[in-house]
């Protein structure tokens, strides 16, 4: 089990009780010059918890520290190899005190290291999502995590799980920051996705094991998204989305903003696209348009041009160069039969000339 000071485990125990805002627990453990002396002087400071709080609270606090919640939830922590980051912990990361509601424990799973990367930009947008969007997010996570930079995002549908799974594929760093203890995945289809963050990148979330999703939860996990990146990119979102909550958390907290322009006949792109009229310095188009904000260069790619290539996959790459095209599409357009351009079609992803970009979608 982790080895934690009392003030470490005074944040846990404020955690533990779902009944304050986190500006008020903060505040209940700032009366304290060790936050770890709440264990000892709660009873003396009743009044003056219940003044700033209420008593249902001070009743909550006493319980839980007669019941010893903070160490039933160690032992779950334990049990699930999840390590509390809080914040009078080392390694809480510095971002995060610069933001208004600074989360008093992040529960993590996986690399703890990306808490404190050099770079690292949020990427969010709708739930319910065109090609476009999916493609664009999963594009966009692939090439910044392949310039060095740490994708954050939600693990939600839609956006979120594209711009984790665009990371992955090219063994990249991403964080998902979630809106459940990490005892749940939600939503539950995206468990593989999960697990494979927690063994190559990280997840972290503030709340205790055995919280599950409540829709006010999401907002409050966006502050976060933001609070761990140096940038925020929206990349389709529609009028009521999340997305735009978690923008004007982004503005609030001064973090550079970058908005990707998308189908101006679609309800899944209204709200970003209305966003980026009244923010025409965040329009964004490629990855480079972030990376130059931040003073970094996009590494090359590979120049198909230079490649000497066969008809038939000089043909193919003609083809792309029009956009993405799904199998069928190629395969209607090739002079081959579905094994020998399947065949083809790996060889030249695995020499870096095509991309497999899911869903039998090839592109370059």
């Amino acid at each position: 089990m982790v080895d934690l000071t009392k003030s470490e485990k005074a944040c846990i125990l404020l955690q533990c009780i779902d009944k304050l805002s986190v500006k008020k627990r903060l505040s209940v453990l700032s009366l304290f010059d060790d936050f770890g002396d709440i264990f000892d002087l709660y009873a003396e400071y009743r009044d003056i918890i219940v003044q700033k709080t209420s008593e249902s609270f001070y009743d909550a606090l006493k319980e839980g520290i007669e019941k010893d919640v903070v160490g039933r939830e160690l032992i779950e922590c334990d049990k699930l190899g999840i390590t509390p980051v809080t914040y009078v912990s080392e390694n809480y990361p510095d971002r995060l005190f610069n933001i208004s509601a600074p989360p008093l424990v992040l529960f993590c799973r996986g690399r703890l290291e990306l808490l404190s990367c050099d770079l690292s930009i949020g990427v969010v947008g709708s739930r319910k999502v065109s090609r476009y969007g999916v493609d664009t997010a999963e594009k966009f996570g692939r090439e910044l995590a392949d310039n060095g930079v740490v994708v954050v995002s939600g693990l939600a549908r839609g956006i979120d799980t594209a711009s984790h799974k665009g990371a992955l594929s090219v063994e990249g760093d991403t964080i998902a920051v979630v809106a459940t203890g990490l005892d749940t995945v939600y939503p539950p289809e995206n468990l593989s996705v999960f697990n494979e963050i927690c063994e190559k990148g990280l997840v972290v979330t503030e709340y205790v094991t055995k919280t599950q999703a409540q829709p006010f939860r999401f907002p409050e996990r966006n502050r976060i998204i933001t609070g761990l990146s140096d940038g925020l990119l929206v990349v389709e979102a529609g009028k009521k989305s999340g997305a735009l909550i978690t923008l004007d958390c982004a503005i609030e907290e001064g973090r550079e903003c970058f908005i990707v322009p998308a189908n101006i006949n679609s309800a899944t792109s209204a709200g970003s696209n209305e966003r980026l009229r009244a923010m025409p310095h965040a329009i964004t188009f490629d990855v480079s348009d972030i990376l130059n904000r931040f003073n970094r260069t996009k590494k090359e790619v590979l120049d198909v041009s230079a490649i000497q290539l066969d008809f038939e996959e000089a043909k193919i790459v003609e083809l792309l160069e029009a956009g993405e095209k799904h199998f069928d599409e190629i395969l209607d357009m090739v002079d081959l039969d579905s094994p020998s351009l399947s065949a083809l079609l790996t060889r030249m992803e695995i020499s870096g000339i095509i991309k497999d970009l899911g869903s039998n979608y090839y592109g370059l």
